[in-house]
């Protein structure tokens, strides 16, 4: 019996892993310096696929993103926020802006239950960790992508949506969320942009 199991033991095959190591030297950016000028908030993720490459990330944002020095437009769109039937985020900072708003108003997470959210991609996780379903997740991942969806629902027109943007300052704005309420208004809702975070250089 024990020459049984010296034989099974011999017969089992060596655990491999499939994915193979490959040499930092063989890497696509080994030896390379790449230089990071997203905001710091973006800048994390793309830098770790920088050195995923074997590069070596340099951060120098050319932007800033930070919390509004005027909040009281926002502040009058979440103290009436059950009146909307879609509030479409564009940006992770647009989220995160959102949501500390949320708390200093003392805005219980449960405000938001009647209303349907929209995120891009990643940044719909960041609502999951927090406990709050994203009801929209397009599967390209832009704010066109989520026109696309929001255009196959029958009855989409005259519903409302709240539309957190960024205040731009010092900077050109660019054409990307000015299309995406002009993309909205075209489908037929009653959009209301609100200023949820500054961008400035």
């Amino acid at each position: 019996m024990n020459n049984d199991k010296q034989q099974t033991t011999n017969n089992k095959q060596p655990i491999t892993n499939n994915k193979q190591l490959i040499p930092s030297t063989q890497l696509p950016l080994y030896g390379k310096r790449i230089l990071v000028t997203a905001p710091r908030s973006y800048a994390s993720r793309f830098s770790q696929q920088v050195i995923n490459l074997g590069g070596l990330p340099i951060l120098m944002p050319t932007i800033e993103t930070c919390y509004l020095e005027d909040s009281s437009e926002l502040d009058t769109a979440l103290k009436r926020i059950a009146e909307f039937d879609w509030i479409a985020f564009t940006s992770r900072n647009g989220i995160e802006a959102f949501w500390q708003r949320l708390q200093v108003l003392a805005i219980p997470i449960s405000a938001l239950k009647n209303c349907q959210l929209c995120a891009i991609g990643k940044d719909s996780e960041r609502w999951s960790a927090l406990g709050v379903r994203v009801d929209l997740v397009p599967g390209e991942s832009s704010p066109q992508g989520i026109i696309t969806e929001l255009s196959k629902i029958a009855d989409i027109q005259h519903q409302t949506v709240l539309v957190p943007v960024p205040e731009v300052i010092g900077v050109p704005e660019p054409d990307i969320v000015p299309n995406f309420v002009a993309g909205l208004q075209q489908l037929g809702m009653e959009v209301t942009p609100v200023p949820t975070y500054t961008t400035r250089c």
